[in-house]
C-alpha cells in the first residue's frame, strides 16, 4: 500500500460517481473512484478476509467494524454529510475524540492527523467502545472524550 498504513477511508462525491479518499499515516490523501465499501472489500480480499464473518459478530449489522487477518481493525463512522456518508477509521490510530463548535466529534489520529465526524463526540465514543469490545482488540487504548 502507498505511504504506510491506511488510517481512514473517507467517502467523497466528486461529480456523478461515488468515490473515496484514502488517508495514509504519512498524511497523504489519495482519491479513488470507487465507493468506500468496494475499497474495503478489495482490501479484505487481498488479506484473505471474509467481511460476512465480521457481520455475524454484530448480529447482522453491516460494516460496524472490520478486523483483518493482519491484526488491523477498522470502525465505521459517519464521515460525510450526505450519502454515502459512512467511512472507516483504523482503530489503532485513534487517540481521542473531541467536540467542535457544533458539538460534532473530531477524531484525532496519530501523526497529527484528524478527521471530522458527523456524529456527536459522545455517540462516536460509545460506538468505538462497542466495536472495540465486540472485536476484542487488546492493544487499542481507551479513547478519550473531552
Amino acid at each position: 500500500m502507498l505511504d504506510g498504513k491506511i488510517v481512514a477511508l473517507i467517502p467523497e462525491r466528486t461529480g456523478p460517481a461515488d468515490g473515496c479518499a484514502v488517508l495514509y499515516e504519512s498524511g497523504k490523501r489519495v482519491h479513488f473512484f470507487c465507493p468506500v465499501e468496494r475499497y474495503m472489500k478489495m482490501v479484505a480480499i487481498a488479506l484473505g478476509n471474509n467481511n460476512r464473518d465480521c457481520r455475524k459478530l454484530f448480529k447482522g449489522c453491516r460494516g460496524t467494524g472490520v478486523r483483518f487477518n493482519d491484526g488491523s481493525a477498522f470502525v465505521q463512522m459517519k464521515l460525510a454529510k450526505e450519502p454515502p456518508s459512512f467511512g472507516y477509521v483504523r482503530m489503532e490510530a485513534i487517540l481521542g475524540i473531541l467536540p467542535d463548535e457544533e458539538e460534532r466529534g473530531v477524531i484525532y489520529l496519530r501523526h497529527g492527523l484528524k478527521v471530522q465526524t458527523y456524529w456527536k463526540a459522545e455517540t462516536a465514543s460509545k460506538h468505538f467502545s462497542r466495536v472495540k469490545k465486540v472485536l476484542a482488540i487488546p492493544r487499542v487504548e481507551e479513547v478519550r472524550v473531552y
